[in-house]
């Protein structure tokens, strides 16, 4: 690559995207009332008409009249959906698997995690696994496609559910052992926070908690 100023080109698109993506999506985790912001929007809408779409015409791809399919994360906060996108005759529809990660107590529905299936015609479908469990409850596990009319033409979504289906009462009890995960977990940052020796710092007898109940979101921890 290209030397600018010492800094080769990679180097500085990847400055530009942490800039911009990576710190956004950290920002847009915290609000708790909208899946994707409209800032978030624009910039995703920036990358797919620029950084993307230049790196498919470098290999000798057009992607004007392609039917792009796009995966990320990272957000916390899963969902699927069509972004239109200048340049391009077609919506791509993008797919956000969310985040595992459970680092705070507090509990907001839109937050979860999902998997995200290929098959061997490119077709995509999302597996929601779970979503934060608001008022000790968590939506079942099911399979999604972008909520479009293209879905119709997904025979991928069809069969995750058919398979999700299949195994029903197996998914129901993932979704009991999730929600129960979810909310010791939360008990247990709520315990670090009110008893500092929980995070290894004192370590004398058994630690005594003298607080009272700590309500999360409607329940009680």
């Amino acid at each position: 690559m290209p030397l600018i100023q010492g800094v080769t080109v990679q180097q500085a698109v990847s400055g530009v995207v942490d800039a911009t993506l990576v710190r956004g999506a950290e920002a847009q985790r915290g609000d708790y009332r909208r899946l994707v912001t409209l800032d978030d929007a624009a910039q995703l809408r920036w990358y797919l008409g620029g950084a993307v779409t230049t790196q498919l015409k470098s290999e000798g791809i057009d992607p004007r009249d392609m039917d792009l399919r796009f995966v990320y994360g990272h957000t916390h906060k899963p969902f699927q959906d069509e972004l239109p996108v200048p340049g391009l005759a077609r919506p791509v529809k993008v797919y956000n698997t969310g985040g595992w990660v459970m680092d705070q107590p507090t509990m907001t529905s839109p937050q979860g995690a999902a998997i995200v299936l290929i098959d061997g015609d490119l077709n995509l479908a999302s597996l929601r696994l779970f979503n934060d469990p608001v008022h000790g409850a968590s939506p079942a596990v099911h399979a999604a496609g972008t909520g479009t009319p293209s879905d119709r033409d997904n025979p991928l979504v069809l069969a995750l559910d058919q398979a999700v289906a299949h195994h029903a009462g197996d998914w129901e009890h993932f979704t009991r052992c999730a929600v129960a995960a979810a909310q010791r977990h939360a008990r247990e940052l709520l315990d670090e926070f009110f008893d500092p020796s929980a995070c290894g710092g004192d370590t004398g007898p058994s630690r005594q908690h003298a607080r009272p109940p700590v309500a999360v979101n409607g329940g009680s921890a």
